[in-house]
């Protein structure tokens, strides 16, 4: 997207939703949400006129942001309790203010929304009918596909303000022998990893399938044969794929991203005489196709989740949680990380880490919740503040199928386009 340094920029924060899906990612942090490498990127785009985050400010949980907030020039909108299912209009309020500021301010260029609420996505065609670009920025796992595609532009959140540390596994941390079935599998997926990248023919660093098929998209649809500018050939690539950047694919730039396409999808790459990069496409006739399976995707996208496909693995992981929070017992996430990891590592092929994320897709998924001492105000980092089980978990039984359902979530929201049948090949297999 070309940065144009004479947009005049509207941004809107939907906070509560970004301080959540923040302590997702870092929760080793007490504060995860930082609010400096956000405001710098809408800067980097133009001259920034509002400023606006929404939230319930009387929790501690949002108001410890305030000051920061206020510090770097926000306008702080209270949206208070309004039912008991906890809801507050923050989507509401939003969306009527950004229609309303277009229409009194039509100056305005450029709006950038802070959130994943799949509920912004009529919002976000709005803005573009009227001609304005729009860009969301969030956390990678809380915007889904359909909201990425409806925008002009998506900034990862986790680009911007940096992966969090994470533990080395460790030969201590994946004691004991694989389940049955599963060493085979592994190497089955290797494999099948060394031919997508003999396929695509990148040579040296892979790219995956994603990687390949918005470069592919781009040249199917040039109206020239012509050499493109390096510049103009990321500008085009957004526009096909808004959610688009090198770094997603694991190369540190662009260029390092067109090179590994290079005896691919990019015949040549070369200076012209202004010195400037110019990319030589391969003809859309001469694409080298290669058939990548959805279920393949789908599956090597649950290996980031670290996702316990295993059943008596699952199974033994939501019997010792269940038996840990019973008679609403009160744990952090890192006590129950630790006490499933004692129980468990020495005895199973699991990771500390693996464990720590089922852990975390339970609480996402509503299995595990806030106790009274967390609503209180006893915060601190995720990893640190006490859940307890919901009040809808009656056996462990239950754990596990709010776990599968939490995952056929996120993968219905990362590939919309996914068959039920696939999905439910994908998880059950």
């Amino acid at each position: 997207m070309t940065e144009n340094k004479d947009n005049n920029i509207a941004i809107y924060l939907d906070f509560e939703n970004l301080v959540i899906s923040s302590e997702e990612v870092y929760i080793s942090k007490e504060k995860p949400l930082s609010l400096g490498p956000i405001v710098d990127f809408a800067a980097s785009r133009g001259n920034i006129s509002i400023k606006r985050a929404y939230a319930n400010w009387q929790p501690y949980h949002f108001s410890q942001y305030e000051r920061a907030l206020l510090n770097n020039g926000f306008e702080l909108v209270h949206l208070p309790l309004t039912s008991a299912q906890g809801k507050n209009g923050v989507d509401v309020r939003l969306a009527v203010d950004v229609m309303e500021n277009l229409e009194l301010f039509p100056s305005i260029d450029m709006i950038v929304i802070g959130s994943g609420d799949t509920d912004f996505i009529p919002l976000l065609q709005k803005i573009r009918a009227r001609g304005k670009s729009v860009i969301v920025v969030g956390f990678e796992h809380s915007v889904g596909s359909l909201v990425k595609s409806n925008c002009t532009e998506f900034k990862s959140l986790n680009e911007l303000l940096g992966e969090p540390e994470t533990e080395t596994e460790t030969e201590s941390e994946m004691i004991g022998p694989p389940e049955i079935g599963e060493e085979e599998e592994e190497e089955e997926g290797d494999e099948g990893e060394e031919e997508e990248e003999e396929a695509s023919g990148t040579g040296g660093k892979s790219i995956d399938a994603a990687g390949r098929d918005v470069m592919i998209r781009y040249i199917k649809n040039r109206s020239d044969e012509e050499p493109v500018l390096m510049s103009n050939l990321k500008v085009g690539l957004k526009r096909i794929d808004p959610s688009f950047s090198e770094k997603k694919f694991g190369f540190s730039s662009f260029k390092k991203y067109v090179e590994s396409l290079e005896g691919d999808l990019v015949e040549r790459i070369n200076r012209n005489e202004k010195s400037v990069y110019e990319v030589h496409l391969v003809d859309a006739g001469d694409i080298k196709t290669t058939s990548v399976d959805a279920t393949q995707k789908a599956k090597k996208y649950l290996k980031t989740l670290k996702y316990q496909k295993a059943n008596s693995r699952r199974s033994t992981l939501c019997r010792n949680i269940y038996k840990h929070y019973r008679g609403d017992a009160e744990h952090s996430m890192q006590s129950v990380t630790d006490h499933l990891y004692s129980r468990m590592g020495s005895s199973r092929k699991i990771s500390r880490k693996a464990i720590q994320k089922f852990v975390i897709t339970l609480f996402e998924g509503g299995a595990l919740v806030y106790s009274r001492k967390a609503e209180k105000g006893t915060l601190g980092a995720l990893k640190d503040r006490p859940l307890k089980l919901a009040d809808s978990i009656k056996d462990p039984y239950m754990i596990e199928k709010a776990y599968i359902k939490r995952v056929r979530e996120i993968l219905n929201s990362e590939f919309p386009d996914l068959d039920e049948n696939i999905i439910n090949q994908t998880v059950n297999h």
